[in-house]
């Protein structure tokens, strides 16, 4: 009897809980929220904020004008550097939006030629100025220097950018408009797509497969602004076409002395025993 009585209860209760309305389930109604709470732009760019779950009149304001401007509609535009506070304002509720201006990015160097000498030259540009400020590049991979003129930036700012041996390469890459992501991992290329099949070509097999890098330069294996990968390494360089001389802005470059050679690297006497097993070779 008891047991009926639980089970008659139980039912009743479920019954309460879910009441269709119109044949409709009754969903909590989603709050509004901004399309991002915080953001960092640059001096003169723009990006735009929404209000989620809210199709009505919005009442946008910023803190600091001067710093960020807001229009009706939500575009941001960076005025100058410095930070300032977005509001949106919504029935007698506001939300915030904190917001961070940079310098504009730096006007970098700009190289003309063949796909393979505007490699080399970014490459050299690069070393040449990671040189002259040694104290600002440290070894570790920062997904925000998607290109030099955002390193450099940082050294402006008085900040350290971090780089790993493939970031030179893909910085050369954006400022040659080609883009994408060059890596090696455990001696085979990654993500080689995009524009840079039409630019480069991928050769695994040759007489430089297995090669130590110092042999396939003693045999005249390799050509200037080849990227290349070894044989179980999560690693990637280039040649620079002159003696046993690489661009590796990582390890290597920190282990000759936290890059105050640049990142120009002796590779005579490094990867003695690791053969090469990829290359990307410019068709041009």
């Amino acid at each position: 009897m008891k047991r009926k009585v639980f089970l008659l209860l139980t039912a009743v209760l479920l019954s309460m809980t879910f009441i269709p309305l119109g044949g409709r389930t009754v969903q909590a109604k989603k709050k509004p929220k901004l399309s991002k709470t915080r953001l960092t732009l640059y001096q003169g760019k723009e990006t735009v904020l929404t209000v989620k779950n809210y199709k009505k009149a919005i009442s946008w304001s910023s803190k600091y004008p001067a710093v960020a401007t807001v229009t009706p509609t939500g575009i941001i535009r960076g005025i100058k550097p410095g930070k300032t506070t977005i509001y949106a304002k919504y029935k007698k509720k506001t939300l915030k939006c904190y917001v961070t201006v940079l310098p504009p990015l730096p006007v970098t160097a700009r190289f003309t030629g063949t796909p393979r000498q505007q490699f080399l030259a970014y490459l050299n540009y690069y070393s040449t100025y990671i040189k002259t400020h040694p104290l600002y590049f440290k070894r570790e991979f920062d997904d925000k220097l998607v290109s030099f003129a955002h390193a450099v930036q940082k050294v402006n700012l008085n900040k350290k950018a971090g780089i790993t041996c493939v970031v030179p390469i893909r910085w050369a890459m954006k400022d040659m408009g080609i883009g994408g992501h060059i890596k090696a991992e455990k001696g085979k290329f990654k993500s080689f797509k995009g524009l840079m099949p039409i630019y480069l070509v991928k050769i695994t097999q040759g007489p430089f497969v297995g090669k130590t890098f110092k042999e396939a330069v003693d045999q005249n294996l390799l050509m200037p602004g080849d990227i290349i990968a070894l044989k179980k390494k999560t690693h990637t360089f280039a040649y620079s076409g002159s003696g046993y001389l690489c661009y590796d802005g990582g390890a290597a470059s920190k282990a000759k002395g936290y890059h105050n050679i640049g990142i120009l690297v002796d590779y005579s006497k490094m990867y003695k025993k690791d053969g090469i097993t990829q290359i990307l070779r410019w068709k041009q």
